[in-house]
This record gives C-alpha cells, sequence and structure tokens, in this order.
C-alpha cells in the first residue's frame, strides 16, 4: 500500500522515477522496489520527499490531512473576481454562489434570502385564433432550464373593435 501512495505522489507532483529517486538519495531500482511493495524508505527519506511536496502522511496512512500552512495570496484575478462579487446584488451574489459551487462540484450554499415566485403572462395564438394568456413560472424547481406553463386557465383579454371597419 505504501508502494502504491508513493507512485500516486511521485505522479501527482510530476516527477520521473530518476528525478523522485535522486530527490531521497537512493538508485531508481531502489525506488522501484518501493512502488511495488518489495521495501521501504525511511523516515529519512521520506524526510527529503517531504520538502519537495510529497503529502508523507498520506503515503504512510492513506489520508489526506488540511494544511496548517497559510494560504497562498490571492492572485490578481481572484482579487477581481471578489471586487466583483462585492458590487452585485444579493440575487446575484447568490446566482454566483450556486454556479460556483456548480462548477466547484460541491453542494450549493444555502440561500439566505428566498426568491419571490414571479410569472410572465403571453396572450397565446393558435392557428391564428386567440387561446387567452398563458402564464409561465420564472422560478427555477429542479431540472428544469426553461419556463414552464402553470396555467392556461386565466381569461383572455377581450379584442378592441375597431372602428373604422368590419369587426
Amino acid at each position: 500500500m505504501i508502494g502504491q501512495r508513493l507512485k500516486f505522489e511521485r505522479e501527482r507532483i510530476g516527477m520521473t522515477q530518476p528525478e523522485f529517486a535522486a530527490i531521497a538519495g537512493v538508485s531508481k531500482r531502489t525506488l522501484i522496489d518501493w512502488e511495488k511493495g518489495v521495501s521501504s524508505p525511511t523516515a529519512v527519506q521520506l524526510s527529503a520527499l517531504m520538502e519537495s511536496g510529497v503529502d508523507v502522511f498520506y503515503v504512510l496512512t492513506g489520508q489526506r490531512i488540511v494544511s496548517l500552512q497559510q494560504p497562498a495570496p490571492p492572485t490578481q484575478e481572484e482579487i477581481e473576481i471578489l471586487a466583483n462579487y462585492r458590487l452585485s446584488r444579493e440575487e446575484d451574489r447568490q446566482a454566483l454562489a450556486r454556479t460556483a459551487a456548480a462548477m466547484a462540484k460541491q453542494p450549493a450554499p444555502k440561500s439566505r434570502l428566498r426568491q419571490p415566485k414571479t410569472a410572465v403572462v403571453f396572450d397565446t395564438e393558435y392557428k391564428g385564433k386567440r387561446t387567452g394568456p398563458t402564464v409561465y413560472s420564472t422560478e427555477y424547481t429542479g431540472k428544469r432550464t426553461g419556463p414552464t406553463v402553470i396555467s392556461q386557465d386565466a381569461k383572455a383579454a377581450p379584442k378592441k373593435k375597431r372602428k373604422d371597419g368590419p369587426p
């Protein structure tokens, strides 16, 4: 198991076997034996590998720990994104949070504000005949991506009669 995790870490940081072996102070053959599980690195060798970015705790236990180091300072792009976020309206901030969570494949944060239900009403026609208004919901509920018809029972507005010609 240690050998498989050591190989995974070597590949994760993008090193070849000779490069990785040189950092540990061993031959390529010794590294191959470690990766096959024939032998294991010493604490001194693991310490040298840790300096190059290997997660030694993961290699030994198979578990990742959260780094206790300070996070890297934000990039200029991150600063600009944050500035735009702060200048946005609350509902736009919620949309940005949902989008970012979806892109990161994480659960969306719970909304602080409840969006009011809204509707759009259109007068509709079918083959030249008025069929009356159709009410579309603009509230997002589930996987629907467009407006959804919620009522066709509303009464149509009466047609205006023209004074200068036949009805």
